[in-house]
């Protein structure tokens, strides 16, 4: 039980990176796209060459957002179970919280539709 255990906290973990390094490009992405680039009318490797833009800072811009991203939803992940942990109204439900707080940053996927033209 207690290896089910461990995996399955494992499996939400790397899940929980996944989402923010996934939503981290996606931002990126709706960015580029509000400085520029049309998906419909050129490729991003079109785009990403073209002369208003050096390619290396793509991947700066790109890498900085998702590891950004990532850190961010740490630090507000840890804040809000700190706060939950110091306030005696919580105390009951703290350890469900911390057995599902990782689900709550879904909602920040929502950022995704930016993708299909809804921002």
């Amino acid at each position: 039980m207690s290896k089910q255990l461990n995996l399955a906290s494992y499996i939400k973990e790397v899940f929980f990176v996944l989402s923010a390094v996934s939503i981290g490009v996606s931002l990126q992405m709706a960015w580029f796209t509000t400085h520029g680039w049309n998906p419909m009318a050129e490729s991003f490797a079109t785009y990403a060459t073209g002369n208003a833009w050096n390619y290396r800072e793509m991947d700066l811009r790109l890498g900085a957002t998702s590891i950004g991203l990532v850190v961010i939803f740490f630090l507000l992940r840890l804040a809000l179970r700190t706060f939950i942990a110091k306030t005696k109204k919580f105390s009951l439900i703290e350890d469900q919280y911390k057995k599902k707080d990782t689900w709550t940053y879904l909602i920040f996927s929502l950022s995704m539709l930016g993708a299909f033209g809804i921002f």
